[in-house]
């Protein structure tokens, strides 16, 4: 069974890095993070230790990181969820933190190759959705007794709501440029793409907004989504006659970085764009 699904094992989305990688990435209970067009691959070992391997798309580099066993490792998964210029982030998963002072997210510095517990500014449930850290401040997401979720900055002295970024309807978050957080909001007319910015370093909050293109009456839309990946947002719209309409924009500036039709001629048969990059 093992050599089975091995062999079936799906490299799509890392398939131009080198076997090395492929091969780490296949692993079972190991957990996958991209940014900016490098992709981390995070597995622990029987003995506790962390095993981490990056290659950047496009490359044949290929970094690995073999890590000591952590202070407090009693998860069952641990998640990377930002990456910075020397450090990457991770959220243990599977146990809940309820030691006050204790919490569940680690730093891996990539230039030191170590790793440590951090020490943040406030008591963490697992329940708790950090979204971001930036200069000792931890943006998250928290769940109410009342099933609502709020959204708060905090740092050694103050903690911020941010009820802006609570908004029902922004079903993505991400960070950008290190210290811009992009909120994706939900489309419904399929006629506009709509996010949020907010910077944690000016604490400016801006809400941005581009109409997509009209058109013909008789072409029908069968599915419009809008993603965050790799500091930009991507927007498909699926027609009925022409295939895939793809719109690339710059989340801060608002700027058109592609537009174009990816196209297929047999009419029988649909498209479905699973990932897209440009570089």
């Amino acid at each position: 069974m093992n050599y089975l699904s091995e062999f079936a094992r799906d490299y799509s989305d890392v398939t131009d890095a080198p076997r090395s990688f492929r091969h780490f990435m296949s692993q079972i209970e190991l957990s996958r993070y991209e940014q900016d067009k490098e992709v981390f691959g995070l597995h622990v070992n029987k003995n506790g230790s962390w095993e981490l391997q990056s290659w950047k798309r496009g490359t044949e580099k290929v970094q690995t990181y073999s890590l000591p066993k952590p202070a407090k490792t009693k998860g069952i998964h641990y998640s990377p969820f930002q990456r910075t210029k020397q450090k990457l982030y991770v959220q243990r998963i599977g146990d809940v933190v309820q030691k006050p002072g204790t919490n569940h997210i680690y730093a891996i510095d990539l230039k030191k190759k170590t790793v440590r517990l951090m020490d943040l500014p406030l008591q963490l449930t697992e329940d708790d959705e950090v979204l971001a850290i930036y200069q000792n401040r931890v943006l998250y997401r928290k769940m109410t007794n009342a099933a609502k979720t709020r959204v708060y900055l905090r740092d050694n002295t103050t903690s911020t709501r941010l009820k802006f970024l609570e908004v029902e309807d922004m079903w993505q978050t991400r960070v950008i440029d290190e210290g811009t957080v992009v909120g994706m909001t939900e489309n419904m007319t399929e006629t506009k793409v709509k996010w949020s910015t907010y910077d944690l370093r000016t604490k400016q909050f801006t809400q941005h907004r581009y109409d997509l293109p009209k058109r013909d009456a008789n072409e029908v839309q069968r599915h419009t989504s809008t993603i965050i990946e790799n500091n930009l947002v991507y927007s498909f719209i699926e027609t009925k006659k022409n295939g895939v309409s793809v719109i690339v924009i710059d989340p801060q500036t608002e700027e058109v970085r592609y537009e174009g039709t990816i196209k297929y001629n047999t009419p029988k048969s649909d498209l479905q764009l699973n990932e897209m990059t440009i570089n």
